[in-house]
């Protein structure tokens, strides 16, 4: 009931249920022959931890607004463009196609030392930041930390300055299953890339991506779509009494209040 981070801030309530079954999978996993998830000697422990997390959600905790949001296309470019602040890290090698994965492998494997690219090696290496101009090596046989790996995206957002959206490393699996499901896959065909075990899973992962968006807002936009050709109206101040009046959608009562205000407050027909 007491556990808090380190700088005095409370848990995510699923992030102590997470510690609970972490602790099993230890348990388990040195052939300890105890349950704390199941066992009834473990049922006060379950007790406290559902009322811990049920006294979280009062204080607010816990809100999807929390979860790690997919990377839209537009905040993908620009954090591309700060990732050379990381240190020239993998992306962004000179190819004539830097935003192409494979190609940026090809090069990230060939500045890897020799003994590093085998098929069991870690992935992430560590700078070598002492090597020579001229040393086609640029990374340690020593595999970076979990702490920067973890940070990475964080890390990326804040140098593209992206503070309205909480991105993080699963922002990039939320994108990849979202982007996916925009463009018609099944979610047994999702499921067969990411690795999930359930339909529901992915469906959490759903969400509705800014074009379509968009497109849903024009849709319920009683008015139509802004004609840029009919946008050339000079400055001047409107009087629509002997107008013809296209059907919309308003009713009458809506458009004499419409006609009235335009007839007697002067209107900038460019803020229109």
């Amino acid at each position: 009931m007491t556990i808090k981070q380190d700088n005095g801030q409370e848990y995510e309530p699923d992030t102590l249920r997470s510690f609970q079954g972490s602790f099993q999978r230890f348990l388990r996993d040195h052939h300890y022959p105890i349950d704390i998830i199941k066992d009834k000697e473990f049922s006060h422990s379950r007790e406290v931890l559902s009322s811990k997390q049920k006294q979280l959600k009062k204080m607010g905790y816990g809100n999807k607004r929390r979860k790690s949001q997919p990377i839209s296309e537009t905040d993908f470019e620009v954090m591309m463009g700060k990732i050379l602040g990381l240190g020239n890290y993998i992306c962004f090698f000179s190819t004539d196609d830097p935003n192409c994965p494979v190609k940026a492998f090809e090069e990230y494997k060939k500045r890897r030392p020799e003994r590093m690219n085998v098929p069991d090696a870690r992935f992430y290496l560590q700078i070598n930041r002492n090597r020579k101009d001229n040393d086609p090596v640029w990374y340690k046989c020593q595999p970076l930390g979990k702490n920067y790996i973890g940070g990475m995206v964080k890390t990326m957002a804040e140098k593209a300055q992206i503070t309205d959206k909480r991105l993080t490393n699963h922002s990039g699996r939320k994108t990849t299953v979202t982007r996916l499901l925009d463009q018609g896959f099944q979610a047994a065909e999702v499921m067969s890339l990411t690795g999930h075990k359930n339909v529901q899973s992915i469906n959490n992962y759903n969400t509705v991506s800014e074009a379509k968006q968009r497109k849903m807002s024009e849709t319920l936009t009683l008015a139509p779509p802004r004609n840029e050709a009919s946008a050339t109206t000079s400055n001047t101040d409107l009087d629509l009494t002997n107008s013809t009046i296209v059907d919309y959608g308003y009713n009458d009562s809506d458009l004499n209040n419409i006609i009235n205000d335009w007839n007697t407050e002067p209107t900038d027909t460019n803020q229109i």
